[in-house]
């Protein structure tokens, strides 16, 4: 099940977002797709399954692990060709913005499906705007 999960996430989400231009185009396109991806029935297994398995060892949970560090590492890299592209400022933390971006997400998850806050999406997509302002390089001047 997480096999397909990842899978399908993967297809829909990560794959068509790395044809996005590099930098702030390609953090875009990819929290557009997974904010729809999120948005649809099914397929958000990830949530729920981290939730139960976190604190049980097994094979589940490594495979829970594995696809967790992954996609973390997916955005930092996202992130980090923004860096190379100076849509980001050199000295900005690739892992504290994957992490920051999950945490965006994952409050949207929560209260999209579990809240059904109809303004779940909008939040979001103001809170990344301010990770991605945050970002940016300032003028110099």
């Amino acid at each position: 099940m997480l096999e397909r999960a990842r899978e399908r996430f993967e297809e829909a989400v990560a794959r068509p977002a790395l044809r996005a231009p590099r930098g702030e185009p390609r953090v875009r396109e990819l929290v557009d797709r997974w904010l729809r991806w999120d948005a649809a029935p099914g397929d958000v297994r990830f949530v729920a399954a981290a939730t139960e398995f976190d604190d049980q060892p097994g094979a589940v949970r490594d495979r829970l692990v594995r696809d967790q560090r992954d996609m973390f590492d997916m955005i930092a890299t996202v992130f980090r060709t923004g860096i190379a592209e100076r849509q980001f400022r050199a000295d900005a933390d690739p892992d504290q913005f994957a992490q920051d971006i999950y945490g965006v997400m994952l409050a949207s998850h929560h209260a999209t499906r579990l809240l059904g806050d109809g303004q779940a999406e909008q939040r979001a997509r103001r809170a990344v705007e301010a990770l991605l302002a945050a970002a940016r390089p300032q003028p110099s001047g």
